[in-house]
């Protein structure tokens, strides 16, 4: 169900394949909307409120209807996608954007014409990178294993292919110009690319099993990889010398990070232990401990002060980066990604669902914005400003404006409410939708 823009309208999907719009002022039904396909259609208003459109997912249609008199608009075929609940008008109210499941691409929908797909080829996203201005970039994998693939994330056009031949989830970053690109390969090498032009720039051979991640640091020079083999390795980019191998794990090592300053790397293990190490002299700080489960995510915030930690345990936790002290700990699901805003007041992370990720204030560890793309969350990252997001699964990503979100509109996480709710009152939640102010 959704709220009108002007919060006078409740629409809700039935079961009897119906849509139901209800006035909320008066509690009052106003209108009982025909033509739908399926029992459980996503909504969506216009901005102006004039337009209410539903997707069946039976036979892939997306219905429109005028909300004033209850009158169909044309139907846009969405061409056998699943796009579930990512679709959008643009300003004008003439163009719609969906996001598509299944072949991980993204279709424009002129609404006069018909759709035309301007992003077909899909990909896991392992990367993605954000110029001080002008358009973000994104590093996917390409589906058959034998190549990346460079793309304006906004524009959605491939811009260079790298081809080297990778595992099934390979790692990967952008170095902070964006100028170059870290890569593992199936041979448990790490080779950086350039991204203009996809020149090798220099291979990093070491590590004996699988890389998990790789990291740039904030100035670009030194590059730290994980892997299978228990080790941490940093390497010099310039000349692509070993630095260090810093070993202390008793498992595999999926997850690493760089702070700010470059001093500190930090990295999580198959072991459920989480180690500091001191760059300058390649010595161990000290293990952080807590987890009960694998750790493959690590972040450091941007001012440095906190490390942030997810774990298949199902926890994000929050650390002080001084005293090495638990600081909180939010509960969620596996974590796959996460990523600080720039301002570190909030992140955003895998959500209490495989399908959803939630951006959460930091300091009450309430949840502002839910995001349901659809597929497993391998990356986020934020634009330097804060004011847009990029969220990336296993077959596609998108790039959001988070403008409109104020932090003075947080909300508790529904879905911890909604099951004490079913267990104590026998109440399932069906549905939610938030009122405009």
């Amino acid at each position: 169900m959704v709220f009108s823009p002007d919060g006078r309208i409740l629409a809700k999907s039935l079961i009897d394949k119906t849509i139901r719009l209800w006035n909320v002022e008066s509690r009052t039904l106003t209108s009982t909307l025909h033509g739908s396909q399926s029992s459980a259609n996503p909504l969506r208003f216009s901005d102006d409120g004039r337009t209410l459109s539903a997707f069946s997912m039976s036979d892939s249609v997306i219905r429109r209807w005028d909300v004033a008199s209850g009158s169909p608009r044309p139907a846009i075929d969405a061409m056998g996608t699943r796009v579930n609940t990512n679709w959008g008008f643009t300003a004008d109210l003439r163009t719609m954007g969906i996001a598509r499941r299944g072949d991980g691409g993204v279709m424009v929908a002129q609404q006069a014409s018909g759709p035309s797909i301007i992003s077909a080829a899909g990909g896991a996203v392992l990367a993605g990178w954000w110029p001080p201005t002008g358009r973000p970039l994104v590093l996917l994998r390409s589906s058959d294993l034998t190549s990346a693939v460079i793309r304006d994330a906004e524009g959605g056009s491939d811009l260079v292919t790298i081809p080297e031949n990778t595992r099934r989830l390979p790692a990967g970053d952008f170095s902070p110009d964006g100028q170059t690109v870290a890569l593992s390969a199936a041979d448990n090498a790490v080779r950086l690319w350039n991204t203009k032009t996809a020149k090798l720039l220099v291979t990093l051979k070491g590590h004996t099993d699988e890389i998990h991640a790789i990291r740039f640091s904030a100035d670009g020079r030194m590059v730290a990889s994980v892997s299978a083999d228990k080790t941490l390795r940093l390497w010099d980019v310039v000349g692509g010398a070993l630095i260090a191998t810093l070993e202390g794990h008793t498992g595999q090592v999926y997850g690493v990070a760089i702070s700010p300053d470059g001093r500190t790397v930090a990295s999580g293990s198959t072991d459920k232990s989480i180690r500091l190490w001191d760059v300058q002299s390649n010595t161990q700080l000290g293990p952080l401990m807590g987890h009960t489960g694998l750790v493959p995510q690590l972040t450091f915030s941007p001012d440095g002060r906190t490390l942030a930690s997810g774990s298949s345990d199902g926890t994000v936790r929050l650390w002080n980066v001084s005293d090495r002290t638990l600081r909180a700990t939010r509960r969620t699901r596996a974590i796959y990604a996460m990523s600080f805003s720039p301002d570190s007041r909030s992140m955003v992370s895998n959500g209490s669902s495989h399908q959803d990720a939630v951006l959460w204030d930091v300091e009450s560890a309430k949840a502002i914005k839910i995001f349901e793309l659809g597929g497993f969350y391998w990356h986020f990252s934020f634009s330097p400003d804060g004011t847009a997001l990029m969220l990336g699964t296993e077959r596609t990503g998108m790039v959001t404006d988070l403008r409109d979100f104020k932090r003075e509109d947080a909300i508790t996480d529904w879905r911890a409410q909604a099951a004490k709710d079913e267990a104590r009152y026998g109440l399932k939640l069906e549905g939610i939708a938030l009122m405009p102010k």
